[in-house]
């Protein structure tokens, strides 16, 4: 029964950090990103391109300060204020 408890409650905790993640709305942004640089005046197919490389390679980058910055003020104090704040 203990095992289950802890099974039961590493899976919601699973379960609500994706769902917060998708909440962010980073995946429809990489999804629809020549969408959005087309809507934004970009229409030839390299702008687009380049426009959506340069995002994801911003997203990519900008990870690892993330990193530094959960090691520096702790996961669980960060997860609860990123959950808390919009």
């Amino acid at each position: 029964m203990d095992q289950y408890k802890s099974v039961k409650w590493a899976m919601i905790i699973a379960v609500v950090l994706n769902w917060m993640q998708q909440g962010s709305g980073i995946n429809a942004i990489m999804y629809y990103s020549s969408t959005i640089l087309e809507d934004a005046g970009i229409t030839t197919d390299k702008g687009k391109w380049l426009g959506t490389t340069a995002i994801m390679v911003a997203n990519f980058v900008s990870v690892f300060p993330a990193l530094f910055a959960i090691d520096k003020a702790g996961r669980k104090k960060l997860m609860l204020i990123s959950g808390s704040t919009g």
